[in-house]
């Protein structure tokens, strides 16, 4: 996925895939970081584990 992925305020909820490598094997966990440009909170960080 590129680095960064800009999301209008019209299309909340919108949805876009999430793609490693395929040398990651499974089970690996990887950060996904967000920061809303309107929000006082920042930077948000979840986590995902890969899965194939």
């Amino acid at each position: 996925m590129p680095a960064k992925i800009e999301v209008p305020a019209n299309e909340v909820g919108r949805g876009f895939p999430i793609q490693v490598d395929a040398s990651v094997p499974a089970g690996t966990r990887v950060k996904i970081s967000a920061t809303w440009v309107l929000s006082t909170k920042g930077t948000v960080t979840t986590e995902a584990i890969v899965g194939y």
